[in-house]
C-alpha cells in the first residue's frame, strides 16, 4: 500500500481509499471521511469537545476526538 499524509500529518490515502480531515480556524478537528463512517465535532466556547456525530448520529457528549479516531480508523493489515 502507498500511504500519504496531508498538511496536519492525517491519513489522506492509503492507495485504496480517500480520507477527508476538515479542521476549523482553530485548527480543531471539525470533521472527517472515512470509507464506511463520517464523523463531525463541535466545541464549546472553552475549546472542549461538545458534540460528536457519527454517520448522522448523536454520541456521547464525552467522547474525546481521540477516542473517536482510535474506534473508528480502519485497522491496516
Amino acid at each position: 500500500m502507498s500511504y500519504k499524509h496531508g498538511l496536519n500529518d492525517n491519513q489522506i490515502t492509503d492507495g485504496v481509499a480517500t480520507y477527508t480531515w476538515n479542521f476549523d480556524s482553530f485548527n480543531r478537528l471539525a470533521d472527517v471521511v472515512l470509507p464506511g463512517a463520517s464523523a463531525s465535532f463541535l466545541y464549546d466556547p472553552m475549546e472542549r469537545l461538545a458534540r460528536t456525530t457519527v454517520n448522522g448520529t448523536p454520541m456521547n457528549c464525552c467522547t474525546t476526538v481521540n477516542d473517536w479516531s482510535r474506534n473508528m480508523m480502519p485497522m491496516a493489515s
